[in-house]
């Protein structure tokens, strides 16, 4: 039917034509219209048709010319009660993404993604969300069992598992945060091993806010990320969990900068000081979302969502504080001092321990995760960075042998067709 595409109402090729569409769309599960790059009776028809709007724009264009055009189209088709998603084309082994919010802030869209030309695995985690069948992947906190998520993560880049979405809380934000970089593992686990254990180190203060300052660990993070990158400028779409105190609620980083989200995630009280973020004090988000599985979920719809969860039980063994319970005493236990010597947990061991009751409500939420990881790592400490290495190596092993059992079973539903 040549120029029925360019038809308007009143001609009589109109209706043979509407016709035609139907029997498209009742034939097929989805169809995909392609619009003019103008405006045009083709374009409007579109817009007007479509259930989902995919606006399309590359990195190198003028933000302010793309946002006028997306607002122009907007118009023809009265998209504005219609979800929309922003595609990002970036340049063929190009830099990663720069100044990202800017464009999310002036075209709104539910969502935004970043494809790179020359790389089919960004092709594909598109098509996944378009189709409903997204994976995410949501790091639990637990400071250093937090670097088996690393392991985990390995795993699934070996057998062939996307990784489409990643978000976390305190450690898990961190590792989180480089996955949706697509630092490579063996990266991930010299510079998380590394930098965390010296931000430690040598930063004691007078502890009336915080035993520590936060100065190193803060510079770790802020080397490691950038200053200036956003969180809209990640490969992978991310979140990550902080506790809200001034509002006493949760709060999700989904938007803003990168860096200044995952340390306030990771901001233990009492070890480091509170965040300002917009006038408000923020801390580590282990206080109110362990595993952020709920969060996940909303990210991922009717996709698959994995939780991993390193906040195994921890033995204390027979200690007895009795009613009051002085520094002395303790000391003098650990010593052995006219008593065997007794494992006693520390100021910041209990402190640590805390943290993570946010896994209380985590663990309410776990049917939320179409995978539910529990690492076995309970004889690890909060310092224990200079095990990471064997931490690593246990979450991939655990990992292995839990999603063989778990593909065996599901099978791969990101892979599913109507």
């Amino acid at each position: 039917m040549p120029g029925a595409a360019q038809s308007s109402r009143g001609d009589a090729i109109q209706a043979r034509f509407v016709d035609w569409l139907s029997g498209q769309e009742t034939r097929h599960s989805k169809l995909v219209y392609e619009a003019d790059a103008f405006d045009s009776e083709w374009t409007a028809r579109c817009l007007r048709q479509a259930d989902l709007v995919l606006f399309v724009a590359r990195s190198r264009e003028d933000c302010g010319a793309a946002s006028s055009r997306a607002a122009h189209l907007s118009r023809v088709g009265d998209v504005s009660r219609k979800p929309r998603i922003l595609v990002i084309l970036q340049d063929c082994g190009g830099a990663p993404p720069k100044e990202t919010r800017e464009c999310t802030l002036r075209i709104p869209a539910a969502r935004h993604f970043h494809v790179r030309m020359d790389v089919r695995r960004d092709f594909a985690r598109l098509a996944r969300f378009l189709n409903d069948r997204s994976v995410g992947l949501a790091l639990g906190g637990g400071f250093a069992r937090g670097i088996g998520h690393i392991g985990v993560i390995r795993a699934m880049r070996e057998l062939d598992i996307p990784i489409d979405m990643v978000g976390g809380t305190s450690m898990g934000a961190i590792i989180a945060g480089q996955c949706a970089l697509e630092w490579d593992c063996q990266r991930m686990l010299e510079i998380t091993c590394r930098r965390s254990a010296e931000s430690l180190e040598r930063d004691y203060t007078l502890p009336v806010v915080s035993f520590l300052t936060g100065r190193k660990i803060s510079s770790r993070v802020l080397t490691s990320i950038g200053e200036n990158m956003d969180i809209e400028d990640t490969w992978l779409p991310f979140f990550c969990i902080s506790a809200n105190l001034t509002r006493g609620e949760m709060k999700v980083h989904s938007s803003g900068n990168a860096a200044l989200s995952v340390i306030a995630s990771a901001r233990a009280p009492g070890l480091f000081p509170p965040v300002t973020w917009d006038n408000e004090l923020l801390v580590d988000g282990g206080l109110v979302n362990l595993v952020p599985s709920d969060v996940m979920r909303e990210f991922v719809g009717q996709g698959t969502a994995v939780s991993v969860d390193v906040s195994a039980p921890v033995e204390y063994g027979k200690v007895d504080f009795g009613l009051s319970f002085t520094g002395w005493e303790g000391l003098r236990r650990r010593l052995g001092l006219f008593t065997r010597v007794q494992r006693i947990p520390g100021l910041l061991d209990l402190l640590m321990r805390t943290l993570e009751f946010g896994r209380t409500p985590a663990a309410r939420l776990r049917y939320l995760a179409d995978a539910y990881l529990t690492l076995p790592l309970g004889k690890f400490r909060y310092r224990d960075f200079h095990h990471g290495p064997e931490i690593a190596e246990i979450g991939y092993r655990f990992a292995i042998e839990y999603f063989e059992k778990w593909l065996a079973s599901h099978g791969r539903p990101w892979e599913r067709s109507e």
